[in-house]
């Protein structure tokens, strides 16, 4: 597996001033159009589960993939990305088929730090659950405190809006966390739970799959860790409207991928058929069984 980073807990907490659970949509910030600079993600070769779609479109020149916060009827959504950062955390689930048995070596999810110009992300935490945390999952591997980060590259997409398809302040980063000692996982359906850090001061923040369909609805069925006390929740689009900071749009999911390997089990025992013998053929058999039993004695006598 890919080296690690010994950065020590204390580094999630960079950024852990900033209390806001989601980023919304704020027209009156000028977009920025440049390019961002950085190492370009790496590609996944190793894919059991991928969770998406992360983008739905691309603008710009040179065009680029782009995941687009539509604002418009019948949308109005007005969330872009849901915070991960300090005491927040997201979570979402997968499931392992029946009869298949996967050994998960890291989950690559995707975030931003609005106006990073690189990767800026910086150190992740994973937790893996065998039920919704909301109902009495246990974790199966790692914890809240320990840096996991693999890897955080460009991935050469960007969170917009539907009035700025050119706008690149938001440069999703693909941030691998890496599950080390690989993790066993039999069928059956498990959730992962996450949260990052980074150089820059806002966020990190991480998109929800994008909306294929003409008219609002749930994408999925992640959650957000927040509040105080801290509970897990819906984690829900903000729309047009929406009063004291309650998000009333529909349930979403979030884009990651697990990597690992689909384990192969051990060869099914198969049961050999034992001949039928008809009652000629066991005479013979008899007659040459005698015949070598005379053989046998004679060259004894």
């Amino acid at each position: 597996m890919r080296v690690l980073f010994g950065i020590a807990a204390l580094s999630l907490a960079v950024g852990s001033a900033f209390a806001q659970s989601v980023e919304t949509f704020d027209p009156t910030v000028k977009p920025i159009t440049q390019l961002p600079s950085g190492p370009s993600a790496r590609v996944p070769n190793a894919v059991l589960f991928q969770q998406g779609p992360l983008t739905d479109s691309t603008n710009g020149s040179p065009p680029v993939p782009i995941s687009i916060l539509n604002g418009a009827a019948p949308f109005n959504y007005t969330t872009l990305g849901a915070a991960a950062v300090a005491a927040f955390r997201l979570a979402d689930d997968f499931v392992v088929p029946a009869g298949r048995t996967w050994r998960v070596d890291s989950i690559t999810v995707y975030g931003y730090q609005t106006s990073a110009t690189t990767a800026t992300i910086n150190a992740a935490t994973l937790q893996v659950w065998n039920a919704p945390p909301v109902a009495g999952g246990t974790p199966l591997f790692g914890n809240t405190t320990t840096n996991r980060l693999a890897t955080a590259a460009l991935a050469g997409s960007f969170r917009v809006t539907n009035t700025t398809l050119t706008d690149r302040a938001r440069a999703l980063q693909a941030v691998t966390i890496a599950v080390s000692p690989p993790l066993v996982l039999t069928a059956g359906t498990y959730w992962v739970d996450f949260n990052a850090a980074g150089s820059s001061a806002s966020g990190p923040f991480f998109p929800p799959v994008v909306p294929t369909l003409s008219a609002p609805a749930p994408t999925g069925n992640a959650l957000q860790l927040s509040g105080t006390p801290a509970a897990y929740a819906p984690f829900r689009m903000g729309l047009t409207g929406d009063v004291g900071g309650v998000a009333g749009g529909p349930q979403q999911g979030l884009p990651f991928i697990v990597e690992g390997t689909d384990v192969v089990g051990p060869p099914t025992a198969v049961a050999v058929p034992v001949p039928t013998v008809s009652i000629w053929g066991k005479l013979a058999l008899g007659l040459m069984l005698g015949g070598l039993a005379l053989v046998v004695l004679r060259r004894r006598v």
